[in-house]
């Protein structure tokens, strides 16, 4: 059963009881030795933006998969997930909550990757295993301790795949040098001034249209803070300048695609013959309907769903639970799992939206 509680910022308190089993829970190398015997467990979860519409699918993911094994794992998981609602003060103070009150495990996706230090100093302290997930700390902060994981994709990959989606679409017979001058004109929408995901999304992508012969022209590259209303008006303010110049559209995330298409609908595009091509990244609902309708050309499908089996997988381990059959198809490596991208376009787009509407039901 599920709670969702306000409380000061958006507080979501998922608990979930299962009926015990009789068997002895084992512990492993990854677990507190303290924990020998327990049946009854608190996890905490904290979410850099509630906002976030992939944030949201993985978060829910996460507590279903929890409750989905509990039984066989013959435990009881009480799960937390509170919003830090972009603030890293308020993200510090949850994790000192969760530390205070004896929480097992405390699943991470920061505000600041650079802030994953003090997190991680903190639950080594209090000798708490912690999952980061989505936003990965930097490869000295995963050193500090052996019993600190991650869970994520390669924003690199992402950003490559989106320009291979641009690429093999030209091949297929798109024109977008609309304007002949043998350049394409195109703006960028990014995710977060300095963020890591969004520079080498950006980088890549814009890398690979170049490897294949086409001469890219940036007309605009700005932050939309991964948010729907932020791409939106960010596209306004092009369009103003830019016009019709703009030959295509690029976005590190579908949210602020789908907040650029807004703007396009409302500046007439979509609605006869002026049409923009415009490709994202996350496979949300939206964008797959959006590929359907022909409003983006494609995405790139940040499996939220094997992501989430990795997080209760190493979840459990670290609990001592060893031996749930839980079906993963990635690899942990150095405390690391890299979930594998998928290319999204209208050839595909049905066989995608089938399996994502199966996991929402």
């Amino acid at each position: 059963m599920r709670r969702y509680v306000k409380k000061g910022s958006i507080l979501l308190i998922i608990t979930f009881i299962a009926t015990l089993l009789n068997a002895c829970t084992a512990v492993n190398q990854y677990s507190n030795a303290s924990q020998a015997g327990k049946k009854e467990f608190k996890v905490g979860m904290v979410i850099y933006n509630a906002e976030d519409t992939f944030i949201g699918y993985l978060r829910d993911m996460v507590a279903y998969y929890i409750e989905l094994y509990e039984e066989e794992a013959g435990v009881q998981i009480e799960l937390e997930v509170l919003d830090s609602a972009n603030s890293e003060e308020l993200q510090n103070n949850q994790i000192d909550h969760f530390i205070k009150e004896g929480y097992d495990v405390i699943l991470a996706n920061t505000v600041d990757r650079a802030d994953a230090s003090m997190i991680i100093d903190k639950a080594q302290r209090a000798k708490i295993d912690t999952i980061f997930f989505n936003r990965e700390p930097v490869p000295q902060d995963m050193k500090k301790w052996d019993r600190i994981y991650y869970v994520g994709t390669s924003a690199e990959e992402a950003g490559r795949m989106q320009g291979e989606i641009l690429v093999e679409t030209i091949n297929n017979g798109l024109a977008l040098d609309k304007n002949k001058d043998g350049k394409i004109q195109y703006v960028m929408i990014e995710g977060e001034h300095g963020h890591q995901d969004a520079i080498l999304r950006t980088y890549h992508c814009i890398k690979v249209l170049e490897e294949n012969g086409l001469k890219m022209e940036n007309l605009g590259t700005d932050s939309g803070s991964w948010l729907k209303n932020e791409g939106k008006a960010m596209m306004e303010t092009w369009l103003e300048e830019f016009g019709d110049d703009i030959e295509i559209v690029l976005s590190n995330n579908d949210d602020m695609a789908l907040g650029a298409i807004e703007a396009l609908k409302e500046y007439g595009y979509f609605n006869g013959e002026q049409w923009m091509p415009v490709i994202g990244v996350d496979g949300v609902d939206e964008a797959l309907e959006a590929i359907e309708n022909g409003t983006m050309i494609g995405t790139i499908l940040n499996d939220y769903d094997e992501q989430a089996k990795c997080i209760v997988y190493k979840l459990y381990q670290c609990i001592g639970v060893n031996d749930l059959e839980i079906d993963i198809s990635t690899e942990e490596k150095d405390n690391y799992f890299w979930v594998k991208h998928k290319k999204v376009t209208k050839e595909n787009v049905d066989t995608v939206k089938k399996h994502t509407s199966i996991l929402k039901k």
